[in-house]
């Protein structure tokens, strides 16, 4: 072989080594890509599971109770009512509202709203009326829902006892809440609310009693706001936590 044949033959062999050594660092740096996305992916999941970090979509569910004994009480239900929505709004959680009105009839303001969209209420949508049919507004609710959304919170406010009732029963709305999966929280007026939330299988720790005063509904929807806060977190209420209530009952 002479020189010429000589030096092309080791140039082809460096050629082919070069080539080996960039195939096995294209395979090196897949597979640490293919690690680095595995670890991303690992970590997105264990704080999905711990909540920790991820902004996950939560439902927010208002019952309002307009019934004519709510009369007297009308401004400072707008106001407390609007104050929470303004603290929970700047806040940028991601949660979607629907809000109910209820007297002997079930009126739906708005459905699934993202919180900052949620406009200012007023005496042009709550003003009193009718009777207090507390367990159809909720059995509607549940039932009209429970298909759409995923972890949800519903809030009920009433300071009257159940009297209007048409389409469901005291039984079939506990047999709703302790199976449909949402957390629910009582607060009420005028009324024993441990007792009638027991009745429909509404836990002691989500229950509160609140004044029909200006200050009690200031501290009313303060308490809304504190446990919203807790249940935006953990997805959870601990019974053994209460203080959300404190300045009720």
């Amino acid at each position: 072989m002479d020189n010429e044949s000589v030096k092309i033959e080791i140039q082809n062999q460096d050629e082919n080594s070069d080539m080996a050594d960039l195939n096995k660092n294209n395979v090196k740096g897949g597979n640490d890509m293919e690690n680095e996305n595995k670890t991303v992916l690992n970590d997105y999941n264990d704080k999905r599971l711990e909540n920790i970090g991820i902004e996950e979509e939560m439902d927010l569910f208002f019952i309002l109770d307009r019934s004519g004994s709510m009369g007297g009480s009308e401004t400072d239900t707008i106001n407390g009512f609007n104050a929470f929505i303004e603290k929970q709004a700047v806040k940028n959680h991601n949660i979607r509202v629907t809000t109910i009105l209820f007297d002997d009839k079930y009126q739906v303001l708005y459905s699934r709203k993202p919180i900052s969209e949620v406009k200012a209420l007023t005496e042009k949508e709550y003003y009193v009326r009718g009777c207090t049919a507390l367990l159809d507004s909720i059995g509607k609710t549940v039932n009209s829902y429970k298909n759409e959304v995923g972890s949800a919170m519903c809030i009920i406010t009433s300071d009257g006892y159940e009297n209007a009732s048409r389409e469901y029963g005291r039984d079939q709305i506990r047999n709703i809440i302790e199976n449909c999966g949402w957390e629910f929280v009582f607060i009420g007026a005028d009324i024993d609310s441990y007792a009638e939330a027991s009745r429909i299988g509404i836990r002691k720790s989500r229950v509160a009693n609140y004044n029909k005063t200006a200050k009690g509904h200031e501290d009313m929807y303060e308490a809304c706001n504190l446990i919203t806060d807790r249940y935006y977190r953990k997805r959870d209420i601990n019974d053994n936590n209460v203080d959300w209530k404190e300045k009720l009952d």
